[in-house]
């Protein structure tokens, strides 16, 4: 399956990062949106979310499915905060905190977040990541 392929990053001589299916979903959801996303209206993006997870994840039933999109995407829930802190430490670990901040999702608190990554330097499905 095309989703399930590992995101690799150019700048990185083609490395790729292991992510958990929720966590590429997440992460793929952001670079569709560079201008970023408020964590707190991440239920707005629910479908936008739910059809890259869906290509992603593992044997997921629906209600598995609907179960892990009502958590990411609930602003009184911290899962979202927790996925971006997951990822920002494997990021840290592969390249190091300073080059970290480039590829992982930040912003001020309330304010909108985003990966500030070139978005031709990621690689996923075969082709060169650009936004839609």
């Amino acid at each position: 399956t095309p989703g399930r392929e590992p995101i690799r990053f150019i700048d990185m001589g083609n490395s790729q990062l292991r992510l958990a299916p929720l966590e590429k979903a997440v992460f793929i959801l952001f670079l569709k949106n560079p201008e970023g996303l408020y964590f707190n209206r991440l239920s707005e993006h629910r479908e936008q979310l739910q059809e890259i997870y869906m290509s992603v994840g593992h044997n997921l039933t629906l209600a598995n499915l609907n179960n892990t999109l009502d958590d990411v995407t609930n602003p009184m829930e911290n899962r979202l905060s927790e996925i971006v802190s997951k990822m920002r430490n494997k990021f840290s670990r592969q390249v190091g905190e300073e080059m970290a901040e480039h590829y992982a999702i930040d912003g001020q608190r309330g304010e909108r977040k985003r990966i500030k990554l070139d978005r031709s330097l990621v690689v996923w499905s075969g082709t060169t990541y650009q936004a839609e």
